[in-house]
């Protein structure tokens, strides 16, 4: 009588427990403009003007280590006018290209 009995009682299957779903939490990345002054390409920052997360946008200015650049080039070669033609002998200013708000700049040094 108990086989039958232990026969006709239905398998129970497990399962584990269903894990409570957690909040997802988005956390904003702000950069500190101090490694803007380090970056010659774009950086992600945030702006403060505008108050999103953004790619910066470069633009380009001769500066002092551009002219330093074009007075050795033109006394050891005669090519004074090379480093005011390539972006890379320049300063690089990091802007918000929402607001356009500068956020900060990399100053090319010749050494």
């Amino acid at each position: 009588m108990q086989n039958q009995q232990q026969q006709q009682m239905p398998t129970v299957q497990m399962y584990p427990s269903p894990v409570p779903q957690q909040p997802l939490f988005i956390q904003d990345v702000k950069v500190d403009n101090q490694i803007l002054a380090t970056s010659p390409q774009p950086t992600q920052a945030y702006c403060s003007t505008c108050n999103k997360n953004i790619v910066t946008e470069i633009k380009t200015q001769s500066g002092c280590g551009t002219f330093t650049c074009a007075v050795i080039f033109g006394f050891v070669a005669g090519l004074c006018c090379i480093p005011f033609c390539t972006d890379r002998c320049k300063n690089k200013i990091h802007s918000c290209p929402t607001c356009k708000n500068t956020l900060g700049y990399c100053e090319y040094k010749f050494c």
